[in-house]
């Protein structure tokens, strides 16, 4: 097993475990972050992804904070925004914020074809997730 591959074990067992969390709970603990910036980032970093502090972070930082203060979303997924906008590609981010979208609409119409109400909260870590890694992948 090479070092590259342990690093995208790391982030791909990471990213599964948020993402199955805040679809059962509907939450993201600072714990599962706090293991994504002391883990995945030098995991990021092994894989050849670059750190962009940028404006581009500050102005992602400042938008999902105002949605979750806005209740737009949750906290737990602001601060998982936060953590992984540093290593977004700012010249990609169009189409992975679309496909962001269309998981979370997928959710909500899957949600309502299952239990034919439309739900009061949106587990948005797997989307966010999926986002960042077709991001980060082009």
């Amino acid at each position: 097993m090479t070092l590259d591959q342990l690093a995208l074990g790391v982030c791909v067992v990471w990213c599964i475990r948020i993402g199955l969390t805040d679809l059962q709970s509907y939450r993201i603990s600072n714990l599962s972050l706090a293991f994504g910036a002391i883990f995945i980032w030098p995991a990021l970093a092994l894989l050849g992804q670059r750190l962009n502090t940028d404006l581009t972070f500050f102005i992602m930082a400042v938008i999902s904070l105002t949605f979750a203060l806005g209740n737009l979303f949750g906290m737990g997924d602001a601060k998982l925004l936060i953590l992984l906008a540093p290593w977004l590609h700012r010249e990609h981010l169009i189409i992975p914020a679309l496909i962001a979208v269309l998981i979370a609409w997928l959710q909500l119409l899957l949600n309502l074809a299952i239990h034919r109400q439309l739900p009061q909260r949106v587990a948005l870590a797997p989307a966010i997730l999926i986002a960042s890694a077709i991001n980060m992948a082009t």
